[in-house]
């Protein structure tokens, strides 16, 4: 009994150190954004639209001295974006703490297992988790021939992979229902951060209307980018829908997560969401004795999809929404033909693509001496796509690998099914391991999602 309740113990650390992580690691920018940090930087940018003699509480409603719509682009672009964006060592120090989180639950699970026998997988129910491994190995490998740097920072993007192994101590339902706890908190406690950040955010971008709702511009919050934002809260509520036992969890956080995706105008997010929030409708269609209630199901399932996807740009008043996956289409024929045959199965390595790394490089860029005495490989782009980043940084061997365990979880555990799907076709838009929780999560349900004997 000792032994169990330390390592509930240990759970409940891990929780609370997740949501300090998540919190901080956006804090600076969102106080910078609202005025309560910077305050001089702040009324200065308000300054630029807004009369010095008003003191608003809701700007997008008394800033403008003309209506939205017949606002100059240019005097909303005037706003200094990367003014909010910049961050003392200290503040550094603090968001790197969600990289610090899961080498600690890495390191400490690795110890864990190797103490307690049982807690050990048996290897044979590993095998479909071992080739992405191996491909992962290949790229770190490619990359370290490189740049150490450029081959680090890739790294950080696929911890989850050495973690599924790890994290089966978390799996009891008391560990997973605190995990559960925990994004419930995040998300219910982001609600208000995102209303305060509507009637008070600068907006960065442009002002908007919402069906009428002024707003500036698209919200963020504590993530930083608004469609993450919006991946965010679906994953972690199909995490939350899936695993809790809390039945109050359901009907809340759905009420909680739907106005966040509005104010953040997440078409990848509102999508997911109603795809969610469908289908337990779908599957039960789908399992129906029936074969014409099962391709009516089908075609529905298809139809609905399809007329929601081409509504998105009018309904969240996003005429360019559409552009943003033709570019990326772009982007993986681009980085196809751009491949020789060996980059083109094994990939160019760790650290080749992704936004953090290229987010270092521009830090090694803009600092002289960083830039003489660090190096990084050539970021061929942002790569805003987990299909993306596989194929450049791991290949073909990679994108397969990954493909193959993602589907044998979903074909092997239908409670994980909502997660990993919508986690499948979220990296479409968005380089998930690389964002912080969603990675642990991604590790602890597939783990789950394997068979723990052979």
């Amino acid at each position: 009994m000792a032994y169990v309740s330390r390592l509930n113990g240990r759970a409940l650390q891990l929780v609370v150190a997740v949501v300090v992580a998540w919190v901080i690691n956006g804090l600076p920018f969102y106080l910078r954004r609202i005025g309560v940090i910077d305050v001089a930087v702040y009324q200065q940018e308000v300054a630029r639209f807004c009369p010095a003699s008003i003191q608003p509480f809701w700007l997008p409603v008394f800033c403008p001295t003309s209506p939205l719509s017949t606002l100059q682009p240019s005097r909303m672009h005037s706003i200094s974006v990367a003014r909010f964006y910049q961050i003392s060592d200290a503040e550094l120090l603090l968001k790197l703490l969600k990289y610090g989180v899961m080498v600690g639950v890495l390191l400490f699970s690795a110890l864990l297992i190797l103490r307690h026998r049982q807690l050990r997988p048996h290897w044979r129910s590993l095998v479909p988790w071992v080739p992405l491994q191996i491909s992962m190995v290949v790229a770190l490998v490619i990359g370290l021939q490189g740049s150490v740097i450029g081959a680090l920072t890739g790294l950080v993007g696929t911890l989850w992979v050495p973690l599924v192994p790890l994290v089966g101590w978390l799996l009891t339902p008391r560990r997973r229902q605190l995990l559960c706890n925990s994004l419930a908190a995040m998300i219910l406690l982001h609600l208000p951060v995102l209303i305060l950040e509507s009637m008070r955010g600068l907006p960065l971008s442009r002002m908007s209307q919402l069906h009428g709702l002024p707003l500036p511009g698209r919200m963020v919050g504590l993530v930083t980018m608004p469609n993450t934002l919006g991946v965010v809260m679906v994953l972690m509520l199909a995490f939350c829908l899936g695993f809790s036992d809390r039945g109050w969890h359901h009907r809340l956080l759905v009420a909680a997560v739907l106005p966040q995706l509005l104010l953040a105008r997440s078409g990848t997010g509102l999508f997911a969401m109603a795809l969610l929030l469908g289908m337990p409708s779908l599957e039960r269609l789908l399992r129906d004795r029936l074969l014409y209630r099962r391709v009516g199901g089908l075609l529905l399932g298809a139809g609905g999809s399809l007329a929601l996807l081409l509504s998105l740009p009018h309904l969240l008043g996003r005429p360019g929404l559409m552009d943003s996956l033709t570019g990326r289409g772009a982007l993986m024929l681009a980085s196809w033909h751009s491949a020789s045959w060996p980059e083109l199965l094994f990939g160019r390595g760790l650290g080749s693509g992704g936004v953090l790394a290229l987010r270092i490089e521009e830090t090694l860029a803009s600092n002289p001496w960083l830039s003489a005495n660090l190096s990084m490989p050539e970021v061929l782009h942002s790569t805003d796509s987990m299909w993306i980043l596989l194929l450049i940084q791991g290949g073909l061997l990679a994108l397969g690998a990954f493909l193959g365990l993602i589907f044998f979880c979903i074909w092997r555990d239908r409670t994980a099914r909502p997660f990993l799907g919508l986690f499948l076709l979220c990296s479409l838009t968005l380089n998930l391991t690389e964002i912080f929780p969603l990675s642990l999560l991604l590790a602890v349900v597939v783990r789950r999602s394997l068979p723990f004997e052979a």
